[in-house]
């Protein structure tokens, strides 16, 4: 008697080892997401007369879990000037924000998505 269900032992076989196969790979792809948005970022506010140290302050650190991978970006507290990067990005009562982070975070958004989808296609189907 013949085993029918070989292709589909294969797909599960393939299927149980992508997490494997992929968490390499997204730690590039989340980490190289976390160093554009800090370019950007620092970009943006690199021209302030009065916050030129400001951009120096930006930083990202990748974050590892059990589970997942991430990145916190942002001001690195312990850098000059980092405490009125607050300020600069959410505004006071009497002066807007300017949301440096977010704009750059929503331009590197539909790459970001797109290396992951690409990583995620790769590691399913070899």
């Amino acid at each position: 008697m013949t085993d029918d269900l070989g292709d589909l032992r294969k797909l599960v076989a393939d299927l149980s080892a992508a997490p494997e196969r992929a968490r390499g790979e997204i730690q590039q792809v989340v980490s190289k997401g976390a160093l554009n948005i800090k370019n950007d970022w620092r970009g943006r506010v690199s021209g302030l007369h009065r916050l030129k140290h400001l951009q120096y302050a930006v930083n990202y650190g990748l974050i590892h879990e059990v589970d997942s991978i991430g990145a916190d970006i942002g001001y690195d507290r312990a850098r000059v000037q980092a405490p009125l990067g607050n300020i600069e990005e959410f505004g006071t009562a009497d002066a807007p924000g300017h949301l440096d982070g977010q704009h750059a975070l929503d331009t590197e958004e539909p790459k970001f998505l797109a290396a992951l989808k690409d990583t995620a296609e790769r590691s399913v189907l070899p």
